[in-house]
């Protein structure tokens, strides 16, 4: 239990690195650019660059500050979203790449499932309810996912296979095979 924790931490934090960068670049092409436009400042491009380096170097600062003693809300929304992404999104991107037996129909329906599974499985929508027993996964609201996952996966085959059945919805596993195949890259 202590090592699925470590990887779901250590992909949070990943995650959590990735998005800091990105906002960030996003800051410094705000004070470069914007701020710089806003106020009419006739300033070279040189100079815009020297502003948004020292805008990332500020926000850097800030954002160092806000590490030492992150507020428990953000460490849990941000757990929360790879458990809802993890379980919404993840078995459709798996599954729908390699099955030309997966449809627009079982995505949906999996998507749907696996974000409301999560929702009520979480402790931070629904505090009587919860999935797993104790521990830091229990609190963080990740065990969620062990149950969000397999339940998104079981409704993406059964709905895929159950609508294919259904001509007035014409889904046509060929139609998939081809579009995989082109994704792919074969003949």
């Amino acid at each position: 239990n202590d090592a699925i924790t470590g990887f779901v931490v250590a992909g949070a934090i990943a995650g959590g690195l990735s998005t800091v960068s990105g906002h960030m670049l996003a800051i410094s092409a705000a004070v470069a650019n914007d701020v710089t436009e806003a106020f009419e400042l006739d300033v070279t491009e040189d100079r815009k660059t020297q502003f948004g380096y020292a805008s990332v170097l500020a926000a850097a600062l800030v954002i160092a500050l806000i590490a030492l003693s992150p507020p428990a809300f953000l460490v849990v929304s941000i757990l929360w979203a790879f458990a809802i992404s993890a379980a919404a999104i993840t078995p459709v991107i798996v599954l729908g790449v390699g099955s030309a037996r997966v449809n627009r129909y079982g995505a949906i329906a999996s998507s749907v499932v696996g974000f409301f599974v999560i929702l009520i499985l979480s402790p931070h929508a629904f505090s009587g309810i919860g999935a797993g027993g104790e521990g830091m996964t229990a609190t963080l609201g990740m065990d969620a996912i062990m149950i969000g996952f397999p339940v998104a996966i079981i409704t993406l085959v059964v709905v895929s296979l159950l609508t294919e059945n259904i001509h007035v919805l014409k889904v046509d596993p060929d139609d998939n095979r081809a579009l995989i195949n082109e994704m792919h890259g074969y003949p």
